[in-house]
């Protein structure tokens, strides 16, 4: 039966990932994106600041963009009941959803990462902080999708309160943030002075830990709601 919905899923997320590709707003960011990491490495940009720009604030963007609008463009395209009347669990479509979701804000990162290459270690953290980025902050805000009506706004102040307000303060109290473990796993210090002298990363092995069960958590927290609460379409 698993194994089954677990197929079915896999069509559902290569569908809606297709879908996503034939739309030129998906391009548009995957594009911009590296346009801008490009720009700024030609006029003589540091890859770190390049790595900075994509992990921290591009993807989670593009994230919160197409993260938030995973079920609530069905939602508002009054296509719900359809896809929740094929013969597959609602937490596997969700779930199928999310993941085509998270493909392309994979792309959208590593598109910009690729301009902030040096080394072959640097690049291997670079990349795949690039793509903790997408997972983590695309399953959170899809996940926050399902649970608000206006889930963009709750987005913005997550990121803007949460994300940098909590991330710019000293100690611990930093850790609670993922920018700080991102950053931690793609070998970045902070940009100000201050919180750089202060800088005291947790171990990398928390870091990956953290950054993966935040999207496993989002994704099953965000499954469960899918399959147990009645979701209203509004004319």
């Amino acid at each position: 039966m698993i194994t089954s919905s677990a197929s079915r899923a896999f069509f559902w997320a290569r569908f809606h990932f297709g879908r996503h590709l034939r739309k030129p707003g998906t391009w548009a960011w995957i594009g911009g994106v590296a346009f801008v990491a490009g720009l700024l490495r030609a006029f003589g940009g540091s890859p770190t600041t390049i790595a900075n720009l994509v992990i921290l604030y591009a993807v989670p963007l593009a994230a919160l963009s197409f993260g938030t609008s995973a079920m609530r463009e069905e939602i508002e395209d009054q296509t719900l009941t359809y896809v929740f009347t094929r013969p597959i669990d609602r937490a596997w479509v969700y779930a199928a959803r999310v993941a085509a979701t998270i493909g392309v804000t994979m792309l959208i990162g590593a598109g910009g990462a690729l301009f902030s290459v040096s080394s072959v270690t640097g690049g291997i953290r670079t990349f795949a902080a690039a793509v903790g980025s997408a997972a983590a902050y695309t399953a959170f805000f899809a996940l926050c999708g399902a649970l608000f009506k206006r889930p963009a706004s709750f987005g913005l102040v997550f990121a803007i309160a949460w994300e940098s307000g909590l991330g710019a303060v000293p100690g611990f109290l930093t850790q609670l943030t993922l920018r700080t473990h991102l950053r931690n796993l793609a070998d970045l210090r902070p940009t100000n002075a201050l919180l750089s002298a202060l800088w005291s990363p947790p171990h990398l092995v928390v870091s990956i830990a953290v950054i993966i069960g935040v999207t496993a958590v989002a994704l099953t927290i965000g499954g469960i709601l899918a399959r147990t609460r009645e979701f209203v379409l509004t004319r």
